[in-house]
């Protein structure tokens, strides 16, 4: 949404700031959505990213002709993590990560 109300880079990116110092003073669990710029493995890094304390990718992966749904922890401040994407499901019980599986 800060994208929508802010077209001027710059005042965006303060704005942004300012969002994430009253989610840290008010010592909440936030989750941040934005959408990837760019859509293969390769990607440009956003300037949120820098500010989150994790950043948590969720992708559709083109893998011999079908599309096999990955999560990969890129970051997350403190915590020793495991950068590999992994396969995961959607259903009624839930986000299921299946940590012991690779996608490539």
């Amino acid at each position: 949404v800060l994208g929508f109300q802010y077209t001027d880079e710059v005042e965006r990116r303060y704005a942004m700031i300012d969002l994430l110092e009253s989610l840290s003073i008010m010592r909440t669990t936030n989750i941040l959505v934005s959408e990837l710029k760019g859509t293969g493995l390769e990607r440009e890094h956003m300037f949120e990213e820098y500010l989150a304390q994790g950043v948590i990718l969720l992708r559709n992966i083109r893998i011999k002709g079908r599309l096999v749904r990955s999560l990969q922890v890129e970051k997350m401040r403190g915590l020793e993590i495991d950068t590999q994407p992994r396969p995961y499901s959607i259903s009624s019980k839930g986000i299921e990560v299946y940590p012991e599986e690779t996608i490539l």
